[in-house]
């Protein structure tokens, strides 16, 4: 359980980039999105705060399975050519723990889907408690993924958990330079099967994350100027 706190030694820069992402994409712009959002919402739909009442476990899957699905698509447009350059920063990890999950460039949370819908159906779910759970359940599990705790996949229960969940290694690959473009899945290992960008190899990478020796600056502030 110790690994799955374990921080890897990092140079200067990369503890700054690490500690603001996590400052800025854990809190702050979540915190100023939901704000601004839930505003919005009630100003431009008020009669809908609250409105639709749906089963907990309805709720629940529409938030860890729904939801997603819907990353898998903006996760595979984050490595595109027109917004590459603000994901770029998140494949510079060198190695993975709990830490890196929050390295990016500031305006990297701007493209991410699920924190835009997230206060929305806060706002209009009767009851968002299972929704919120299901955003616990793979917030939680982003941590792990990015984590450099190693399950034993010796045991029955692992062998069955790793049918359909990405675990550690597998996104390690999604940081390798050796397979680009797999593993592009949050929780579900589903959609990359699906679509058939799933690779998973019982050895780990050899490299991880490419290399940038940029300033701080156009890391996190202007990374489309990154060479």
């Amino acid at each position: 359980m110790l690994q799955f706190f374990k921080i890897s030694p990092r140079h200067r820069l990369e503890w700054v980039l690490d500690i603001l992402g996590l400052l800025s994409q854990g809190l702050l712009v979540p915190i100023l999105q939901t704000l601004v959002i839930a505003k919005l919402m009630a100003w431009s739909f008020p009669d809908f705060h609250g409105f639709f009442a749906v089963p907990g476990i309805l709720a629940f899957l529409f938030s860890f399975v729904g939801v997603d699905y819907l990353y898998y698509w903006n996760h595979r447009m984050l490595h595109s050519k027109s917004l590459w350059p603000f994901h770029r920063v998140h494949h510079s990890i060198k190695r993975l723990d709990v830490l890196a999950t929050s390295r990016n460039s500031v305006w990297t949370i701007f493209f991410i889907v699920y924190l835009w819908v997230q206060p929305v159906f806060v706002f209009l779910l009767k009851d968002p408690t299972w929704f919120i759970m299901g955003l616990v359940l793979g917030h939680s599990l982003d941590l792990w993924r990015h984590s450099s705790w190693k399950w034993n996949r010796d045991l029955k229960s692992v062998q069955v958990l790793r049918t359909f969940i990405i675990d550690p290694q597998d996104h390690e690959w999604h940081h390798s330079e050796e397979k680009f473009n797999v593993n592009f899945g949050a929780n579900l290992n589903l959609w990359d099967r699906l679509h058939g960008t799933f690779h998973r190899s019982e050895k780990s990478p050899q490299v991880i994350g490419s290399e940038l020796e940029e300033s701080f600056w156009n890391q996190f502030v202007t990374p489309w100027r990154l060479k």
